[in-house]
């Protein structure tokens, strides 16, 4: 009875972190494209947006004016907010920090992605939270 006990707990295991890949490949699947900055408010205060960021696979780009980008990314969709990794990995972007920890939010064609300014290496809880910048893009069709 042990034994089938182990198993069975040993399987709904493995059915939770399977669910969670399927769900972060799914987000990711619904992130490819390229996603066009509408707003920037840092501590509650607009700033300039002038970027795109551009998912492909596992590889990101990002032009801010005419400076762009490039690195990978990762995400977590099972946590809450969801986590978004990047790591810029070539180009001309100021203040890039391997990799920005940030969180996320995607519904239909609005993406928000928050992170702690100006200590991207520590990932916010939510973005409610001070000094967390917030950039809302949506997706060019």
């Amino acid at each position: 009875m042990k034994q089938l006990l182990s198993l069975f707990a040993g399987l709904m295991v493995g059915l939770f972190v399977l669910a969670d890949d399927k769900q972060s490949d799914d987000v990711q699947m619904r992130l490819k494209g390229a996603w066009k900055a509408v707003s920037l408010e840092l501590d509650g205060k607009k700033a300039p947006h002038d970027f795109t960021i551009t998912f492909d696979g596992k590889k990101f780009t990002i032009q801010v004016e005419q400076r762009k980008g490039a690195g990978t990314y990762k995400i977590d969709a099972s946590k809450k907010p969801a986590e978004l990794d990047l790591t810029i990995t070539e180009g001309d972007v100021p203040d890039s920090v391997k990799p920005a920890k940030c969180i996320f939010e995607l519904t239909g064609d609005t993406l928000r992605i928050g992170l702690i300014d100006p200590t991207p290496d520590q990932r916010p809880k939510s973005f409610d939270q001070r000094q967390v910048g917030i950039m809302t893009l949506r997706r060019n069709k």
